[in-house]
């Protein structure tokens, strides 16, 4: 969380390229991403499948 420019999306997308060099899946989601792809999953009533539980 923080302001436009503190370089937070700099960083998801180092972390995201390293966890690649690992061999790990990545997946990039801004937060309003995040909220639409739940509320879709919600209505469809698949939200507990998607959260894990």
């Amino acid at each position: 969380m923080g302001n436009p420019g503190l370089g937070k999306t700099h960083i998801a997308t180092g972390l995201g390229m390293a966890a690649c060099r690992q061999g790990r899946r990545v997946r990039f989601y801004s937060a309003a991403g995040v909220v639409n792809e739940l509320l879709v999953e919600q209505k469809e009533l698949r939200l507990t499948r998607v959260l894990g539980n």
